[in-house]
């Protein structure tokens, strides 16, 4: 009984994502600046891919268990199941990798260096999946080694990001601390993930850890709407400049 509950847990904690994944699409696309665009989008992607490997890891769960052989090889059962664990593992590498490089953009955000940080993301999966097809790491421990590497770190990284824009904030208008509230909450919300998602691997005071992990989605829902607040102040710059 409790397994079946689960796969709804699961299935509630890939539609969250999804649903955080459309709000940042829906907004990025109105950004202008190439910084902020690295920010949304990159949000956006690990929404995405997130919500991708958790989808293919759960229809796994819910495929028919018996299917016709195919010319006298593997079931198709067999290379259905293959194909999904495959998309699974590669989408939650991707997405942990765009979640860091979230990280990185909001983090340098305010800085005058500028530097194209989609070709060092792109450089990082490649590596990645290079001593992956080599057999350096492991496949099965490929997902659970980017979890807690590049998930991790992008989690945190993210978190320092948006406090350190929350208080540059209140700083040039501290009267108006309220409206800077949601990166404060953002950054709450992505040190959550950080530990449900990248350390957390066992029940904390009987809670198990997929309700943990569907806390901490709910959370990163929610930031999608504050992170793209900083459309408004792209905006108020731009009208400030003309």
């Amino acid at each position: 009984m409790f397994e079946h509950f689960t796969k709804y847990i699961q299935l509630l904690y890939g539609l969250i994502y999804l649903a955080a994944s459309i709000v940042l699409i829906l907004k990025a696309r109105k950004a202008v600046t190439t910084p902020l665009k690295d920010i949304l989008w990159g949000f956006a992607g690990f929404t995405i891919m997130k919500a991708l490997s958790i989808f293919s890891g759960l229809a796994t769960v819910f495929s028919p268990e018996t299917m016709p052989l195919t010319n006298n090889t593997l079931p198709m059962e067999t290379v259905f199941f293959i194909v999904l664990d495959t998309l699974h593992m590669e989408a939650s590498v991707i997405s942990n990798v765009f979640l860091l490089h979230f990280g990185i953009s909001i983090l340098s955000y305010k800085t005058s260096i500028r530097i194209n940080y989609k070709v060092f993301a792109a450089l990082l999966v490649l590596a990645f999946f290079v001593l992956h097809l080599t057999g350096i790491i492991p496949f099965d421990a490929t997902e659970e080694i980017s979890r807690k590497s590049f998930g991790f770190n992008g989690a945190l990284l993210g978190c320092v990001g948006c406090l350190n824009l929350f208080y540059i904030k209140i700083q040039k208008k501290p009267g108006r601390k309220i409206l800077f509230a949601g990166l404060a909450f953002c950054s709450i919300a992505l040190l959550s993930f950080a530990f449900a998602e990248g350390i957390i691997s066992e029940p904390v005071f009987e809670i198990p850890v997929i309700q943990l992990r569907l806390l901490s989605a709910v959370a990163i829902l929610l930031s999608s709407f504050f992170i793209t607040g900083l459309l408004k102040e792209e905006k108020g710059s731009r009208i400030g400049f003309v």
